[in-house]
């Protein structure tokens, strides 16, 4: 007979995820899951299915975008039942600064570009690889970490409520501490900041620019959180996170909604319209107020984190702004009309990654800024504030 005065971490463990209230959230997200609500792997597998007229991936992040556009005007007017005029609603949409600049015209053929699908083929394709690699290294090498499997066995032992809870929040993480690293060494090689810049040139920000990425850049931090949240997955739950799909490559169905995800929240990370949630919540979660920093000219090597601030803090990089203070943004090699077109954004920066690796002429370590539209001595940008 148990006494009521030892501890035992066993019986605490069964009332905390069994019998205790928090077990309603469990069971609350596992109710969820199953009916479809939250699966956000069945948005993006609509995006490749030819039987469907309308794919709603393509659209769904730029409609609720609109429609926080919309809101955001209605509080601002003080007048909710008044209907703005199409130019003044357009102009909070879509502002004259951000659509008369020379950078727009890439964001929108890049936008076209990725509605052909393909960029979209190759992520799903490469983290399915990652998924299927990472569990059989794992697997492999899984008795190297022998405390590990304690840990596994108690988690795979909760009800499937908290599994499917306890996974995608780990893979969340995992996957924005992948990235983190990925993006901060795009900044740090001079190599790598020859493909990354192309994000960092344009003097605004807008949403689509969250899709202006060169695909080496993309290949590097999409890995680098890729790995990280498949080995996670794989090291804590025996079936990747979804004890209800088959073993092999698992953890590929937690990992894609997980990656859908994050691009609506890098939409709203590049908004024009710069908000924040505080000095505590911006120091959790990245606002645009957060991200714009990152984007400035001045303020360097800050705010990395792509959905989470924890990261940031953690490791000295987290810099706090005051919205309501100009930034400048883009980078100081070259304007904001510097790439004419999609061809050449994407096949100039193997050119530039060529001149440095070479050592024809010396390309200053880190010349950039963080975020925000600004004014130089050679053109007239809009600042942010």
């Amino acid at each position: 007979m148990r006494n009521e005065h030892s501890f035992d971490p066993y019986f605490w463990w069964h009332r905390l995820f069994y019998d205790g209230p928090a077990n309603l959230l469990s069971e609350a997200y596992r109710t969820l899951v199953e009916n479809g609500f939250l699966d956000a792997s069945a948005l993006w597998r609509q995006f490749y299915d030819s039987s469907i007229t309308f794919d709603f991936l393509r659209w769904y992040s730029i409609c609720i975008y609109v429609g926080g556009c919309t809101i955001l005007y209605f509080a601002a007017a003080g007048r909710p039942l008044i209907l703005p005029s199409p130019a003044k609603f357009l102009e909070i949409v879509l502002p004259r600064n951000v659509r008369s600049a020379a950078s727009f015209k890439i964001d929108l053929q890049m936008y076209v570009a990725g509605l052909l699908k393909l960029p979209q083929v190759m992520r799903v394709a490469g983290l399915f690889m990652v998924s299927v690699v990472g569990q059989y290294v794992v697997s492999a090498h899984a008795h190297l970490l022998p405390g590990l499997r304690h840990v596994s066995e108690a988690i795979n032992e909760l009800p499937e409520g908290w599994q499917h809870l306890f996974a995608f929040l780990i893979a969340f993480l995992t996957f924005d501490f992948g990235y983190y690293w990925g993006h901060r060494l795009c900044h740090r090689s001079q190599i790598l900041w020859q493909f990354h810049k192309l994000h960092h040139y344009s003097r605004q920000l807008n949403m689509l620019g969250s899709v202006r990425h060169h695909p080496i850049e993309v290949l590097v931090t999409n890995t680098l959180g890729d790995v990280a949240m498949i080995l996670a997955l794989s090291l804590f739950f025996e079936y990747g996170g979804r004890p209800d799909l088959p073993e092999f490559g698992a953890a590929f169905w937690v990992a894609l909604p997980v990656v859908a995800i994050n691009i609506v929240l890098n939409r709203f990370t590049h908004s024009h319209v710069v908000f924040s949630l505080g000095p505590t919540l911006d120091r959790v979660f990245v606002t645009p107020a957060v991200h714009v920093i990152h984007h400035s000219r001045d303020i360097r090597d800050v705010n990395y984190g792509n959905a989470i601030a924890i990261w940031d803090v953690m490791f000295g990089t987290y810099h706090q702004h005051d919205v309501r203070t100009p930034i400048k943004l883009g980078i100081t090699e070259f304007d904001d009309g510097h790439y004419r077109n999609i061809v050449q954004a994407l096949f100039e920066p193997f050119k530039d990654a060529f001149v440095v690796v070479l050592g024809s002429r010396r390309i200053p370590f880190m010349r950039w800024g963080a975020a925000g539209s600004g004014e130089n001595a050679e053109t007239r940008e809009p600042t942010v504030g």
